[in-house]
């Protein structure tokens, strides 16, 4: 009986998954054919106005920010972690939160950390990068606000709501992990000289992607003074819309949020809904080189462990 009540869980539990997805599938579909509604693919791919090997450029400069985002173990808070290690944990989650939905990819990032990391170690070591994450994008993206010159009123108020709510809970949330007894020794042990160098490759990592999406609005044609405002005022709409768990890579979401931006900027309709789109293609287009790059070193790690294996064989063999 009991074991038959457990199955039913697990098949409603993943039922339920399956069905969610689905829905938070649809609706992200749904929200990106509004977001690009009258938007002609063929404008895109005759459009030339659109500098493809610039694209190709903010492309590479995307994968080399989540190459710069891994640093953060390394050369800060855990030097026992090989560069490739901390890629791959980085590069893994970032493509999983592409392709699921409500950012499921933090749970596949968890996974992909070494063996000899244990639980709570994982935990801590995903969790405390993830805030300072959230902390960067939020303090950017209300100085992009202010820099950005966004015309329309009700889209600062939405942007200045979202940037400063979302700092009051986190300074909420530091407040009582202080009070309390438990929590507080993990804290206090955090603030520490590796910690300000995690900091140091997490601001860094966003300003890499800040230099990323600024090569591809020039892609587009704008003069490099134009591209910085359009890059402050696009990235102040994404970032804070990605921080909110939905659709799989923000799909909809994400192109509704650079079109508001660009919008609040002068930008014209077609024009603002090319650039989210390309802009979110060039995340996607990111993953190759990354992939590849990972995929290499599996076949890599598996070539140097097949010849160790034939080694370990033939000296047993011999004896």
């Amino acid at each position: 009986m009991t074991l038959t009540r457990k199955t039913d869980t697990k098949n409603f539990k993943r039922q339920f998954k399956i069905f969610g997805s689905i829905i938070v599938s649809v609706a992200a579909l749904y929200f990106c054919m509004i977001a690009l509604n009258g938007l002609n693919p063929s404008d895109i791919i005759m459009n030339a106005h659109i500098n493809w090997l610039l694209a190709v450029l903010s492309t590479l400069i995307f994968s080399v920010a989540t190459l710069v985002r891994s640093f953060v173990y390394p050369f800060a808070i855990d030097k026992s972690m090989t560069v490739m290690e901390a890629w791959q944990i980085v590069a893994i989650g970032n493509a999983a939160n592409m392709v699921l939905p409500f950012r499921a990819g933090e749970g596949v990032r968890l996974a992909v950390f070494p063996k000899r990391y244990s639980a709570a170690k994982r935990a801590k070591l995903a969790l405390i990068p993830g805030i300072a994450d959230i902390g960067i994008i939020l303090l950017l993206s209300i100085a992009a606000v202010y820099i950005a010159d966004f015309k329309n009123p009700t889209y600062v108020m939405i942007l200045k709501l979202a940037g400063y709510g979302f700092l009051a809970i986190c300074a909420l949330a530091l407040i009582i992990l202080l009070i309390i007894p438990k929590t507080r020794v993990d804290v206090l042990s955090y603030i520490k000289k590796s910690t300000l160098h995690m900091i140091k490759w997490v601001v860094l990592s966003w300003l890499v992607m800040l230099l990323s999406i600024w090569v591809g609005f020039l892609s587009f044609g704008y003069t490099p003074l134009r591209s910085v405002t359009l890059t402050l005022g696009a990235f102040a709409g994404m970032n804070i819309a990605g921080i909110i768990p939905s659709s799989p890579g923000n799909i909809g979401i994400f192109e509704v949020s650079v079109i508001a931006g660009l919008s609040g900027l002068g930008i014209a309709e077609v024009p603002a809904k090319t650039a989210g789109l390309i802009l979110h293609l060039i995340q996607y287009a990111a993953l190759i080189p990354m992939g590849l790059a990972l995929y290499l070193r599996f076949i890599l790690l598996s070539h140097k462990q097949e010849n160790y294996n034939k080694r370990q064989k033939a000296r047993h063999g011999r004896f």
